[in-house]
């Protein structure tokens, strides 16, 4: 392997010991061979540090960190740090890719200074045992960040399908905020309305998997105020680049906060002390008085008018509406 491979593969480990060596072999088995592999162990509590260990001692592609645990976010940036590799491609560790992936990647590659490839993938939904169709199909075509953004019909969030210029990375000191849920959204927006050259390519070279016991499934309280929390800063974070490319952001922006309302009105019927509902309401009042009042979602809105004035009231509206629809429902 050279001192400098073409590809640094940085795999975030949490207790994945049940998908980590498909994952690992979908890599190893490429007829392309530089590259580095970057495991980080994020504190694993079942089997999984021992699979990284033992895989790195039989193949020196292989390095492993260990480290306390952190989140996705910590452990993709820890990889970020170590990486050698001139691109770098985040790969969830209960997936896989498609066995001439790192070849279709280095024809692309080689002829022009490229800061980002995007590529399509195939699902496979694990209680289903059910692969889909091609995701994210496109023609291959290349476009500056805001031509992409223009151009495309939509945005996949996912850095997974996505490989970044590590260059690029380092020189804008770019990493994954720590703590959030949808950090992939995050990371990409700040990425990729910056680089002078993305190339889409429509060849599918990963597989993602989805599974019931993801962090995206979580229904927990604990996990809905986090995701609460995540939206507000990408919808922060959309508003602040909306001079970059006011007609994309603005649909990401509606299309944010629908859901971040969806979960907003969820938490505040769960069990959980009035305390904390109020705070977490009273950091989401600044990001909602920055959303226009619309025609559609007519109870939302009502609920948002309510919300600029009074943190309470939103509170006091949001339990008696279900109440009626309990009523309703009985």
């Amino acid at each position: 392997m050279n001192t400098i491979p073409l590809f640094s593969l940085i795999i975030p480990v949490y207790n994945v010991e049940k998908y980590l060596n498909t994952c690992l072999n979908s890599i190893l088995i490429q007829s392309f061979s530089d590259y580095e592999i970057i495991l980080v162990n994020d504190g694993s509590t079942d089997s999984s540090g021992e699979i990284c260990d033992s895989y790195a001692k039989k193949n020196s592609h292989i390095v492993v960190i260990e480290k306390i645990n952190g989140g996705l976010s910590s452990a993709r940036n820890a990889g970020i740090e170590k990486a050698k590799g001139k691109y770098i491609w985040f790969i969830d560790s209960d997936d896989w890719i498609f066995e001439n992936s790192l070849s279709v990647l280095k024809e692309h590659l080689q002829f022009t200074d490229i800061d980002v490839i995007s590529f399509s993938y195939v699902s496979f939904q694990e209680d289903l045992k059910k692969y889909s169709d091609f995701k994210y199909r496109q023609n291959t075509t290349i476009l500056t960040g805001n031509e992409f953004f223009t151009k495309i019909k939509s945005f996949h969030p996912a850095v997974w399908v996505y490989v970044y210029n590590h260059d690029f990375i380092k020189n804008n000191q770019l990493r994954f905020e720590d703590g959030l849920i949808h950090e992939d959204v995050y990371f990409n927006l700040n990425y990729l309305g910056d680089v002078k050259q993305i190339k889409k390519i429509p060849d599918p070279l990963y597989y993602h998997r989805i599974r019931s016991g993801s962090i995206m499934k979580d229904s927990s309280n604990e996990n809905l105020a986090k995701r609460i929390l995540s939206y507000i800063k990408i919808l922060e974070l959309c508003y602040r680049l909306k001079d970059r490319n006011e007609a994309f952001m603005e649909r990401n922006i509606n299309l944010y906060k629908i859901t971040f309302f969806e979960i907003l009105y969820i938490y505040t019927l769960r069990n959980v002390g009035f305390n904390s509902k109020y705070k977490l309401l009273k950091k989401s009042k600044k990001t909602i008085k920055k959303m226009p009042v619309t025609a559609s979602f007519r109870l939302i809105n009502i609920m948002k008018i309510v919300f600029n004035n009074s943190v309470l009231m939103f509170y006091i509206l949001r339990r008696l509406t279900s109440n009626l629809n309990k009523l309703k429902s009985n």
